[in-house]
């Protein structure tokens, strides 16, 4: 030892062990990642044999075939998207004793196509359900698609009022609120607000006594905002399926037409989870949230004479 190199001390000990132990980590880290990368990958590392295997890889029966198969034999050639971007299905291969169900050399893998399944059958055409409550006499939801009516802060109460009617024509029955968001929606204004509602009520107050709409108060608040709106003379109801209406959106009486119908019909118990959700189904609505079913059950707790008059005429 060199008489000038001062002698090691603990400290000095120590440190080494510790850069050691650090470089060993290290690197057993960095197998481990590797090591599962190549599992995740598919790739098995094979040791020598009585070697243990690796614990992120899970046993695989790994067999020789006579020929490699390359990307060309299963890939199709004009695909731009390459091997990561998607799965290929191979049909497994019929039993064979000379290869133990391996393809043989020069046998190319057949691709399935969108006909066949894993089991190589044609495929069986489902017919389509038909609806739980198919007996309900659905229609179809006519959404207005007209003219866009003009600005209501620009013009007059009686070209508003024009408007309004001409989208009740088609959609009614329908809740006022949304019959006024179909027509500013169509001006390009987003949002109703007061003053824009005032304008709104009394062009529909307007149409009102003229006598070309009739108004429903079907809910408890009072006004016009939330009544049912419809042309006089038209059916008070009319069933149909949901469409671009959200659940605030359908009148009362069309849900409660549902509802009776369930209860009396299909024995479900008035206001239970099961018998709520069932009529949330009917259009096509899955959430039975706490505001929506407060809302149901309001609903069910009042009488309309035109839903039991729409109620009989179903047939039994």
């Amino acid at each position: 030892m060199d008489r000038h190199q001062p002698p090691l001390t603990r400290r000095h000990v120590v440190y080494y062990c510790s850069a050691v132990y650090t470089f060993i980590r290290r690197r057993k880290d960095m197998l481990n990642d590797l090591l599962k990368t190549l599992a995740e990958r598919g790739i098995e590392p094979i040791g020598a044999e009585g070697a243990p295997r690796s614990v992120h890889t899970e046993h695989r029966e790994v067999s020789s075939v006579s020929k490699p198969v390359s990307h060309a034999d299963v890939w199709p050639a004009e695909d731009p998207v390459g091997l990561q971007a998607a799965t290929l299905a191979v049909r497994p291969a019929a039993p064979n004793s000379a290869s133990g169900g391996v393809p043989q050399a020069g046998e190319p893998l057949h691709l399935l196509s969108d006909d066949e399944d894993l089991h190589g059958r044609e495929p069986v055409d489902t017919p389509p359900t038909e609806p739980r409550y198919a007996s309900l006499p659905f229609t179809d939801y006519s959404e207005y698609s007209g003219p866009p009516g003009n600005d209501p802060r620009s013009v007059n109460m009686i070209v508003v009022s024009e408007g309004i009617v001409r989208i009740v024509e088609i959609e009614g029955p329908v809740v006022a609120k949304r019959a006024y968001d179909v027509y500013l929606r169509g001006c390009g204004i987003r949002r109703l607000g007061h003053e824009l509602k005032s304008t709104m009520n009394k062009a529909l107050a307007h149409a009102i006594r003229q006598g070309r709409l009739v108004s429903e108060n079907e809910v408890t608040e009072r006004g016009l905002l939330f009544s049912v709106v419809r042309v006089n003379g038209s059916p008070p109801v009319r069933l149909r399926s949901r469409g671009p209406r959200s659940f605030e959106e359908i009148p009362p009486s069309e849900l409660q037409v549902v509802a009776m119908y369930l209860a009396e019909r299909h024995g479900f118990s008035p206001g239970s989870d099961e018998h709520l959700r069932a009529v949330l189904e009917c259009f096509d609505l899955k959430r039975l949230t706490t505001q929506v079913g407060t809302m149901l059950l309001e609903i069910l707790e009042r009488r309309f004479p035109y839903v039991d008059e729409f109620l009989n005429r179903i047939p039994k």
